[in-house]
């Protein structure tokens, strides 16, 4: 969160930790951008005060309460650490003075209400989502359009959010998505699509698992980009977190394309991931309650195998291991590639423990998918069967197309729910792989609305 006054940031010099009779300018409002010593945070006080947290931890003071300097320093909120927002000026603890730009921009709080400044906070967070609010998301996994300053026009692809250097090219982003309906931005924690022939073969993915503040920053962007453009809480974040297939032995790339870890390194790293978002090891606000975790895209179910399914699988470990982290209040999703409609176990997976695990189950299909085109009399129906039966167990309603020839009753494999309510699911990625080798749109739309035909209300 960064105040600004009259366009610029306020800096809390030095990261804070400043005695302002030492130093006048502890805090002063002269930055044209938001670095590290511009993220102060504002934090709500019970009793409707307000505090104003340094990036180092530390509060700002109003040193006697009112009617002096301000300092960096004090490791905890006492009664002038705390001030009250009048129509976006700042009044100390003593109920008289303001704090009040000087002439070399520094700031100090002896000021009255007409000389005080008016800040605003920028990447304010909004009201935390309900779990059915967040497991119903909506993201346009293909079939939008950006232009970029950076990369010109592009058939987007997700987690491209996180490889553009421009704010402009991420706002130009969030608009579109809000166009498309959209309450929910797919961010990896590290990604890459260096495959040759297609839209991104030449644009470098980034690596976020060794700069989790810059993953903390674009996340909490995402978020008040959303609340800004008239979403009740923001956008929402599906996080895939890197694990798709198996780790290396030294933890490198498993995939240099994709720039992916593997599972062993997932369940190594993934408490440090959790902790810097939370909160937990950088005194920062949390921003779990916007993110739905998911270990990876397609690399994970069936690739993490095994080939004979004995309960707990290596999955049910990670599902185990990752609700153990985050608590019972946070968000779990899985993505099952296409052909999978479970992890071995069939029913089973979802009412045991591990499966009781997860919040939102995301669907990958086959490319290019059959329905709603009719299929072959004889041959080859893959393209078909595997869409019909995958929904057929994951969705209800289920509306059964006249050309399914078999699987007139499919098991509900999601009719349990879990103890925090029911498994949401996600008809997520469909025709991705052409999207961005110039698939038509038109061609998206026609087979989004066929998992829409088939009863599925979440489609990517």
């Amino acid at each position: 969160m960064s105040p600004i006054v009259a366009g610029f940031y306020v800096s809390a010099e030095q990261g804070g930790g400043l005695n302002g009779f030492e130093r006048r300018d502890a805090l002063i409002a002269n930055r044209v951008a938001a670095h590290e010593w511009e993220q102060i945070t504002v934090v709500r006080n019970q009793d409707g005060t307000v505090s104003f947290r340094c990036p180092n931890g530390q509060y700002v003071s109003a040193e006697g309460g009112g009617g002096g300097v301000l300092s960096t320093n004090r490791d905890a909120i006492g009664v002038w650490e705390m001030f009250t927002l009048i129509d976006g000026k700042v009044r100390c603890q003593d109920g008289v003075h303001f704090i009040r730009e000087r002439t070399d921009h520094s700031l100090v709080a002896d000021g009255a209400e007409t000389n005080g400044i008016t800040f605003r906070v920028l990447n304010e967070l909004p009201d935390a989502p309900t779990r059915e609010a967040i497991g119903s998301f909506h993201c346009s996994f293909q079939g939008l359009r950006v232009r970029t300053e950076q990369f010109g026009e592009l058939p987007w692809f997700e987690p491209v959010i996180g490889w553009l250097d421009l704010r402009q090219d991420r706002e130009a982003v969030y608009d579109v998505k809000v166009a498309a309906r959209d309450n929910c931005v797919n961010v990896a924690v590290s990604s890459q699509y260096a495959e040759p022939n297609q839209a991104y073969s030449n644009i470098p993915g980034r690596d976020f698992t060794n700069d989790l503040d810059a993953l903390r920053a674009l996340i909490t962007e995402i978020i008040t980009a959303g609340s800004s453009r008239g979403l009740p809480n923001g956008f929402y974040v599906l996080l895939m977190l890197a694990g798709d297939g198996t780790s290396t032995p030294s933890r490198t790339y498993n995939d240099p394309i994709g720039l992916t870890y593997g599972r062993e390194w997932l369940m190594e790293n993934f408490a440090r991931i959790h902790a810097a978002l939370s909160g937990a090891s950088n005194g920062q606000p949390d921003l779990t309650p916007w993110i739905v975790y998911c270990p990876g895209y397609d690399g994970v179910v069936p690739a993490w195998g095994p080939a004979v399914y004995r309960y707990p699988s290596v999955v049910d470990e990670w599902l185990l291991h990752a609700r153990s982290v985050i608590g019972a209040d946070r968000h779990l999703g899985i993505e099952l590639a296409a052909g999978a409609a479970h992890w071995g176990g069939e029913h089973g997976n979802y009412i045991s423990e591990a499966g009781q695990c997860l919040d939102v189950v995301l669907s990958e299909f086959p490319f290019p998918m059959g329905p709603p085109d009719p299929p072959p009399p004889s041959g080859d129906r893959t393209r078909w069967d595997q869409v019909w039966q995958i929904v057929g167990r994951l969705n209800r309603p289920y509306n059964r197309p006249k050309e399914q020839p078999d699987d007139p009753n499919p098991p509900y494999y999601l009719d349990r729910g879990t103890p925090r309510g029911p498994f949401f699911y996600n008809a997520f990625e469909f025709d991705t792989f052409g999207w961005v080798r110039g698939f038509p749109e038109e061609q998206v739309q026609r087979h989004r609305q066929a998992l829409r035909d088939l009863g599925c209300a979440l489609v990517g």
